[in-house]
């Protein structure tokens, strides 16, 4: 072929081969670029790293049944894709910091905690059907299928609620046996600070059934439950109930904690035993109560009903524990101390019955004021874990609705929430487990170093005679105020305070009325500086107020 018809396709040779090149240099500018488009940002599920996973819906909660040790590793690899749908793109070790075992081959997480509120009522009708969260928990008809379970592995490792609620658990299975949050709580185990809401737990068969557990043989700590437990039995076997727990076993415990749980069991042919708190207690139950109805219905010889247990087997202890014998319709219990409903909701802080129920919880040193007293005709609720604000309404005043909190104003002078190291114990008790600044907004004043709250209100009526029977003695407020017959110590070194800038402290009674407050007049021969020396000093002196110093 002569060379200039040879031409054109070499022409047309180079041309093909320059897009060629043009097309594999653009691919290779292009590529780096898709590759970081693609790049998956992982979450990091312990954001406080404090070695615990944080949960935060109801399917990271479902989940918790793959992993039982709380480690963050699935027990089973075939459950490894349920596990990860929930915690999905998680970061290496769930995010927990390294190191927090010292075996050879650390798991660094040890358990999960609540980071919400959850509730199964997910269209918030108020009943759980079908309808709810997609089905995902309904089953059936059988509702939520229990953490752990004693045959195939009960729950080993920590959950901390941190004050969330779990509301609408609901329950109606007679396939299993271990019925609760959670079916069994294995050694090791521990639940802090939880609560649940609107229980609804049933079974047609000889149910081991508690609100939090069906079996504990771990550690329940600050954790309460309200709703209705019920069995109906109808073949042969053994039913245990309670409304926290079904059975305590040998060395399990359940401390600082509380049901209003209606718990019944029905039967024909089987031994029934129900409990307000704990249904057979094997191990230890130290300062809870009950105060829900207690009932069993049967004709075996082997029933059982109590206000706080049902049954105690040999090993079993309870100290300082109670039930309401009026709200559970019982007198009896195999452990703990009945004690009437006024008795209950009398005292206002640490004493009386309560005296021993500010428990160490956490291992630190002290007690760790897991309860708040509230008002009169108001049953002990638990605080624990919980970060409180006393400033609701953010107008810069702490509420107070107790006589505990009242008298913690005098470690507090200047009404901005702040108090001396010497006195922040006591002063805690009265205020336990505050939000930061004690929940008042910032910036209340121009200083350098604001204080957020300017004093205190009060919320409720208070009075000084807390049984009502008109006078004020040693019997009132388990004798807090009492002093030796000399009464209230009236607030404040001087008879007119004022705060470190120069204005007057300030007190909002908010139209509330304090009634009943006695404090014996002084001779005027003996000065506040000096008041000490009343006790053994008895003047003809005239009478007049002084204030005590605190």
């Amino acid at each position: 072929m002569p060379l200039t018809s040879r031409l054109p396709l070499f022409a047309a040779t180079l041309t093909l081969l320059a897009l060629i090149l043009a097309a594999v240099s653009l691919n290779a500018t292009l590529t780096p670029t898709a590759q970081a488009q693609t790049t998956t940002t992982t979450t990091d599920y312990d954001s406080n790293d404090d070695g615990l996973i944080e949960i935060t819906t109801l399917a990271q909660l479902n989940a918790l049944r793959w992993d039982l040790n709380g480690d963050g590793v699935v027990d089973y690899t075939n459950d490894q894709t349920v596990y990860t749908a929930a915690f999905p793109n998680a970061a290496a070790g769930m995010g927990c910091p390294d190191g927090s075992d010292a075996d050879t081959n650390p798991d660094p997480c040890r358990g999960y905690e609540l980071k919400a509120d959850l509730t199964f009522d997910s269209n918030r009708d108020g009943i759980v059907t079908a309808a709810d969260s997609g089905g995902l928990y309904w089953n059936g008809g059988a509702g939520w299928i229990p953490l752990g379970n004693i045959s195939h592995g009960a729950f080993t490792g920590e959950f901390q609620g941190r004050g969330q609620v779990i509301s609408h658990l609901f329950i109606n299975n007679s396939a299993r046996v271990y019925l609760g949050l959670f079916g069994a709580i294995g050694r090791g185990g521990r639940i802090s600070g939880l609560g649940l809401e609107q229980v609804s737990i049933s079974s047609s068969a000889t149910p081991i059934a508690g609100s939090i557990a069906g079996s504990n043989t771990g550690t329940i700590t600050a954790s309460y439950a309200r709703g209705t437990i019920s069995s109906n039995v109808g073949s042969s076997g053994n039913a245990l109930t309670g409304g926290l727990v079904g059975y305590n076993g040998l060395a399990a415990t359940v401390q600082a904690s509380y049901a209003n749980v209606t718990v019944s069991n029905r039967h024909s042919r089987a031994s029934a035993i129900a409990g307000g708190l704990v249904g057979q207690n094997e191990g230890n139950i130290q300062a809870s109560y009950a105060t829900g109805a207690v009932s069993v219905h049967g004709t075996t010889r082997f029933t059982r009903a109590g206000g706080l247990v049902g049954r105690q087997l040999r090993n079993g202890r309870v100290t300082n524990s109670y039930w309401d014998t009026e709200t559970s319709g019982l007198a009896s219990s195999a452990g703990g101390t009945g004690q009437s409903s006024s008795a209950l909701q009398t005292p206002s802080g640490y004493a009386g019955i309560y005296a021993n129920w500010n428990l160490n919880l956490d291992g630190v040193a002290g007690g760790d004021n897991p309860w708040y007293f509230g008002a009169a005709n108001q049953y002990p609720i638990l605080v624990y874990g919980m970060a409180r604000d006393y400033d609701t309404d953010n107008d810069r005043l702490l509420e107070v609705d107790n006589l505990a909190q009242l008298n913690a104003i005098r470690w507090d002078l200047n009404g901005d929430g702040v108090v001396a190291a010497a006195d922040q114990a006591n002063y805690a008790a009265a205020f336990p487990w505050p939000a930061a600044g004690m929940g008042c907004p910032d910036g209340s004043d121009a200083d350098t170093n604001p204080d957020p709250c300017i004093g205190y209100e009060l919320q409720t009526d208070l009075t000084f005679d807390s049984n009502g029977d008109g006078i004020v003695t040693a019997a009132d407020s388990g004798g807090l105020y009492w002093n030796d017959g000399w009464g209230w110590q009236p607030i404040g070194k001087d008879s007119y305070i004022r705060s470190p800038d120069g204005n007057s402290w300030i007190f909002n009674g908010g139209l509330r009325e304090l009634s009943k407050a006695t404090a014996r007049p002084l001779p005027t021969c003996i000065s506040t500086s000096t008041y000490r020396s009343i006790l053994s000093r008895r003047s003809a002196c005239s009478g007049i107020q002084v204030p005590l110093e605190s």
